[in-house]
């Protein structure tokens, strides 16, 4: 069962100040509602630990009022419920926020995924595999672009070859690569 703290102390707002609240007395009126209370608060919120967080907002809010509600177990199961919406509320928002930063804080590192450096082993010996079966002009005109960076009036000039030429070949081992490395 919920107990009340004795050292809990009333702010001094100017309402409470001409009305003295014993906490016996408090408790005492509080004593047949706490059940409900928290029955409402973890139907709606699914936590104990979070129900029991909007029951106690409830009581300090009733504490800090300057006289009791007329119809008490009421205005008990209303304020109840909404700090048990304010409770989801701030817990929607906690969840967007912490989705959004993760996203934008996504990290690669070698130590945090050990099956990356195996991967792109795996993926380069493929390729070297993929272009060691493409044709010699192929081959050495994808490797001139590719490894060495060299433009295609570069290649053309290197390899005596015209420029269309050089973009054909390129094209023709680009689609012989992306076939073979498909699988």
């Amino acid at each position: 069962m919920f107990s009340l703290r004795s050292e809990l102390e009333r702010p001094p707002t100017p309402a409470a100040l001409g009305e003295c609240h014993c906490d016996d007395a408090f408790q005492a009126l509080l004593e047949p509602h706490l059940d409900l209370l928290h029955a409402v608060a973890r139907g709606l919120l699914h936590s104990p630990d979070l129900a029991c967080d909007a029951v106690q907002e409830t009581l300090y809010a009733l504490w800090t009022q300057a006289a009791t509600p007329a119809e008490l177990r009421g205005w008990l199961v209303r304020t109840t419920v909404h700090k048990c919406l304010h409770v989801l509320r701030r817990e929607g928002r906690r969840v967007q926020h912490e989705g959004r930063a993760g996203a934008e804080r996504w990290e690669t590192c070698p130590l945090c995924d050990p099956a990356a450096p195996a991967e792109a082993q795996e993926l380069r010996a493929r390729l070297d595999a993929a272009i060691a079966e493409l044709s010699d002009e192929q081959r050495t005109t994808f490797l001139l672009r590719s490894e060495q960076g060299l433009e295609y009036q570069e290649i053309a000039a290197a390899l005596c070859i015209p420029i269309g030429t050089v973009r054909s070949r390129l094209k023709r081992a680009r689609e012989s690569l992306a076939q073979r490395l498909a699988v």
